[in-house]
């Protein structure tokens, strides 16, 4: 656990939710969760938000939390991927200049990990296989996805991602997210 530095507080106080309370507020009312992805046109992004929407729905774990997409999009491209990918619990940061990206110092791919032979066969398969559709890069092509989790001014728990097709397991990061809230600040 870490606390939120100054400026990671003065930016999440700046971005404002639907009911326009800011997110650093939210986070002292309940656990926050931020998934990070690339652009709306990214297939790996397309996977992960339909997992994330099959995650939420079937939830098994009680655990009561605000989820948050943050995207580099504009917010009317946010508020698409939430009504497409069936997120009405979900809200949406569009942060097209990454300042909350690098606030918490997500991580950037390379060559090789953004074009490899790994990542080209993997697109393929999404693709013709499972019938996402690619789309227009917004952005940056190098950002890669991540999960913060943040509670009362504290990252409880963090997963950055080393590819951009890596797909987290939302259930263990959720877990573990809840059990961090409950140990006690050292």
């Amino acid at each position: 656990m870490k606390e939120l530095s100054s400026e990671q507080i003065s930016i999440l106080k700046g971005l404002k939710l639907n009911d326009g309370i800011s997110i650093f507020d939210k986070s002292n009312e309940t656990l926050v969760i931020l998934l990070f992805i690339r652009h709306a046109g990214c297939v790996f992004c397309q996977r992960m938000l339909s997992d994330y929407s099959v995650f939420l729905e079937n939830k098994v774990v009680e655990e009561d939390f605000f989820p948050v997409i943050v995207h580099m999009d504009d917010a009317e491209t946010g508020d698409l991927l939430i009504e497409t990918y069936k997120l009405p619990k979900v809200q949406s940061v569009s942060d097209p200049v990454q300042k909350v990206y690098n606030i918490f110092k997500l991580k950037k791919g390379n060559l090789w990990s953004i074009f490899g032979p790994l990542t080209i066969l993997k697109t393929l398969d999404l693709i013709l296989l499972q019938g996402y559709k690619p789309g227009k890069v917004t952005g940056d092509s190098f950002q890669l996805p991540g999960l913060i989790a943040i509670n009362k001014g504290t990252v409880v728990n963090a997963k950055y991602l080393d590819t951009i097709w890596e797909q987290p397991n939302f259930l263990n990061f959720l877990k573990s997210s809840t059990e961090a809230c409950a140990l006690p600040k050292s």
